[in-house]
């Protein structure tokens, strides 16, 4: 299967396999530039790095796999904290609703660390391994500065919001509360059941250009007067009026015209979301964001010939404030909907070349690295990669991501039971 694949990527990149050989002085070029690091390792020794490679930096995204092994989880964790804890970076923005992240910690005071995990994103944050980030986002909450969770996606991903929203319209004295919730209703079955289902989509639309366009306009004219609620550092009006916003930003007719303008139109709406976050919900605070790497990508449209991902939108709008790390593996296995391997690399790909360097995991700043350094050329040149742990794709590793993330090999996490939960 493996020798398939090969060659339809190579058929499909015009690129001939006996010309992706890697000479022994680009393997040792990269040994000397890569920072090794440990996957089983919790201290903070490893990451003093970082303080250079974020100087100046506000917003930091991380890539991933569409699911998370052990490995990637475990360093995403120690990262996250080593950046809150040492660096100032106080917004974790997830893989996930922004009303349902939002929701889960606006409660997260009574919740313990897996229901905030669930309550945030049953496709994503469903793992053991990924209860310890939750706990410390729990633990911080009532502390002078603490760790926010956040949500980047326009999707329904948890189960929370709806009390939460109905709770909050009460509070704010909304009086159609009746009116919202038959709306979101119709909102969610909408991605679940019926993205080619025209009639509902615009019964959907009209409900929300009602019930929640009504709602948008109190909180606009009320607004002032409520923005001093707060919960654990988050503005609970502002949040509650960009969750409204979604609902009618995601429904325009221009997003619905096919499957992929469907998936343009979320990665739009998820680098907005971002954006928002670092200008208007928290402009005065770091922001780190974990999303699958095609989400984070700022060049995907470029190599691929397709739409604009999140990561190119947060760029083009904040620049230089932005660092965007791509995450790879040399093999093992990944949770990926019912198919669990992660293939092992292909000919002169990038993660060929850091397997070979021999370490367990590397970090590369690739924003170091000279056009004009010849063993490190292959960065600014198409170069083969499993994107996503999964598909094959040629890319120029230099336009999608600053730095590159390196795992020798991946294993499968725990995935939470409904035992689990209780």
């Amino acid at each position: 299967m493996r020798v398939i694949v090969m060659l339809l990527w190579a058929t499909l990149t015009g690129v001939h396999l006996s010309q992706a050989q890697i000479t022994p002085d680009e393997s040792a070029w990269l040994a000397r530039h890569i920072q090794p690091l440990s996957t089983v390792d919790t201290s903070f020794h490893e990451l003093g790095f970082l303080e250079d490679v974020l100087r100046g930096r506000s917003v930091l995204q991380l890539g991933a796999g569409r699911s998370q092994p052990v490995e990637v989880i475990r360093l995403h964790t120690r990262i996250v904290r080593y950046l809150h804890e040492r660096l100032g970076f106080d917004v974790l923005v997830l893989e996930g609703g922004l009303s349902d992240c939002g929701s889960a910690y606006l409660d997260a005071d009574s919740l313990d660390a897996r229901t905030i995990m669930q309550a945030c994103s049953r496709r994503v944050c469903r793992f053991e391994e990924m209860i310890p980030l939750f706990d410390y986002i729990r633990r911080t909450r009532r502390t002078a500065r603490p760790l926010i969770l956040a949500g980047n996606d326009i999707m329904p991903t948890g189960n929370r919001w709806p009390k939460v929203m109905v709770r909050l319209a009460g509070q704010i004295g909304y009086s159609d509360p009746a009116g919202l919730l038959k709306a979101d209703s119709l909102y969610s079955r909408l991605w679940v059941d019926h993205l080619d289902d025209e009639a509902y989509i615009e019964h959907t639309r009209a409900e929300v250009a009602t019930h929640f366009g009504n709602f948008l306009e109190y909180l606009r004219e009320h607004g002032s007067r409520l923005d001093t609620l707060r919960a654990g550092g988050m503005p609970v009006v502002r949040w509650l009026q960009r969750a409204v916003e979604n609902r009618i930003l995601a429904l325009e007719p221009r997003h619905f015209a096919n499957r992929e303008t469907i998936e343009a139109g979320r990665d739009e709406a998820m680098g907005a979301n971002i954006v928002h976050m670092a200008r208007r919900l928290y402009p005065d605070r770091k922001l780190v964001v974990i999303a699958a790497n095609g989400h984070v990508s700022e060049g995907y449209s470029r190599s691929n010939g397709r739409f604009r991902r999140a990561g190119e939108f947060v760029t083009d709008a904040l620049g230089e404030a932005v660092y965007t790390v791509g995450f790879y593996t040399g093999g093992g296995e990944a949770p990926h909907f019912t198919e669990t391997i992660a293939p092992a690399p292909l000919p002169g790909s990038l993660e060929e070349r850091f397997q070979q360097s021999g370490f367990e995991a590397a970090f590369l700043d690739v924003s170091a690295v000279s056009r004009s350094d010849r063993h490190g050329r292959w960065l600014f040149l198409p170069t083969p990669t499993y994107q996503e742990f999964r598909f094959p794709q040629t890319i120029i590793p230099s336009e999608h991501y600053d730095g590159l993330l390196f795992v020798r090999r991946v294993t499968l996490p725990t995935a939470l039971t409904e035992k689990s939960l209780h």
